[in-house]
């Protein structure tokens, strides 16, 4: 199966199958084991190209990996191919994923992961290095979800700014909001969220849209990418409804208070809310699903402040 996609790649110049004798010799010439996805690779064709990138054969790439350029930079690497543009491709260890890296300094700081694998790289990439490859390369479909999101993340903003934060805060909690338990406004005398809960919103990342390391490391960019600066300073900066006792009331080391905290975790859930909805969007879900952390950005656009994840004043 491998074989014939790898012929459907458009330019692609592959040798035949390794023998288990070139995968012996090189295993045993090289300083670090073969890992996985390399053997898999050369069982499929020993060594392939498209243009100026290539993956060399087993005996290519015994014979770069112990010149030796590398060693003292990349120790346990692989070189295991070029891109031809002043950048290898190298493996390490027993990992499957590969890395493009400078080949005059092999420099750690320039490597860049490529692929998911060897086969990855041509199947899925067409043979193409990182710089000729669009923006969002693991996981095209999170250029367009961002921007979406981006749009909704603002709107949400817009109607928690149009009224102080809690504006509703003493009232019955509505229907919808079945699972939180309200409580009394004027019995409250501790922070609107415990240290555990504003690192868990602050933390929040839903689970990638896709398996694989490639996607996970763009989708944690991706989840970064729709935060707006401006946004947040303004959420900030929002009015907080006096019906909350003790806004003044210092929170921790230094000068933050309760008031601080009810806007920063504000924005922390709303942007909890939209991780979940680009995850829903990258997948191509169009139905609603909501995580706790998202759930917690609802309580605030109803007019509500969460005391913890089924609690709400």
């Amino acid at each position: 199966m491998h074989s014939d996609q790898l012929n459907r790649v458009p330019g692609i110049d592959t040798a035949p199958p390794a023998t288990d004798v070139a995968l012996a010799v090189a295993d045993a010439l090289l300083p670090a084991p073969l890992p996985p996805a390399l053997v898999e690779f050369l069982l499929v064709c020993d060594g392939a190209r498209v243009g100026a990138l290539e993956v060399f054969t087993a005996e290519g790439i015994t014979e770069a990996t112990n010149e030796g350029a590398h060693s003292w930079q990349l120790q346990g690497s692989l070189v295991i191919g070029s891109t031809g543009t002043g950048r290898a491709l190298v493996m390490s260890g027993m990992h499957d994923e590969v890395y493009e890296v400078d080949d005059e300094s092999w420099d750690e700081g320039s490597l860049q992961l490529t692929s998911d694998s060897p086969l990855d790289l041509f199947i899925r990439h067409q043979g193409r290095e990182l710089r000729a490859r669009d923006r969002w390369w693991a996981y095209p479909a999170l250029g367009g979800a961002i921007e979406q999101i981006r749009r909704s993340i603002t709107r949400d903003a817009e109607s928690l700014l149009a009224v102080p934060i809690g504006a509703r805060v003493g009232e019955e909690l509505p229907r919808w909001m079945a699972g939180f338990q309200r409580a009394d406004v004027k019995h409250f005398g501790g922070r609107p969220l415990s240290e555990d809960f504003e690192d868990r919103l602050l933390n929040y990342r839903p689970d990638p849209p896709m398996p694989g390391l490639s996607v996970k490391f763009q989708w944690l960019e991706a989840c970064d990418a729709i935060i707006d600066p401006v946004l947040r300073e303004r959420v900030r900066g929002a009015s907080v409804s006096t019906a909350i006792p003790g806004l003044d009331r210092p929170v921790g080391a230094g000068d933050r208070t309760v008031v601080d905290d009810i806007r920063s975790n504000a924005f922390l859930a709303l942007l909890g809310k939209a991780r979940d909805d680009l995850a829903a969007l990258a997948e191509g879900d169009t139905g609603v699903r909501r995580s706790p952390v998202g759930r917690l950005a609802q309580v605030y656009l109803a007019g509500h402040i969460p005391v913890s994840f089924d609690v709400a004043l």
